[in-house]
């Protein structure tokens, strides 16, 4: 099966233009998302209010745009520039490191175009998002993301 990680943006940026995975430095839980991905060694994208869908090594200025602000039209444009990727590595498996507000317009058209998606923030408050992140990425016995326990997948 081969995974593919979708993690959001963040609020904290970098002034000027970054690759896009390198933009959110300064925020943590992005960070922590796109170690987990790293870590895993698989292709992840970014989630953005203001581009929609971004490639980590994509030229990306600072913008000033949060997830409430975005057209009704965005998760289409999102759709349409992921699916191409999710095609290119022969992706199985969706896993979401992101926000409701994300997640909403993508979910339901990427489960009915065949993919397994696991919503690893689904029920967890942003705090408690956090601490499963920190978790996980701590060298120890627990390796692994666990959901709140509602649809019982695990990784």
């Amino acid at each position: 099966m081969t995974e593919f990680f979708l993690i959001s943006c963040s609020k904290s940026k970098l002034e000027g233009v970054h690759r896009a995975c390198d933009l959110y430095g300064p925020s943590d839980i992005f960070g922590k998302r796109k170690r987990l991905a790293e870590r895993d060694g698989v292709a992840y994208g970014i989630l953005s209010a203001q581009f929609g869908y971004l490639r980590p090594w994509e030229a990306t200025p600072d913008y000033e745009k949060h997830i409430s602000e975005r057209t009704p039209v965005w998760g289409a444009f999102v759709l349409r520039d992921i699916l191409s990727d999710l095609d290119y590595w022969e992706v199985d498996q969706v896993t979401i490191l992101a926000g409701k507000r994300y997640v909403d317009p993508l979910v339901s058209e990427l489960k009915a175009r065949g993919y397994d998606v696991l919503d690893y923030n689904r029920g967890l408050r942003p705090g408690e998002r956090n601490s499963a992140l920190k978790e996980v990425l701590l060298p120890g016995e627990q390796s692994q993301l666990v959901t709140d326990g509602s649809g019982g997948e695990q990784r």
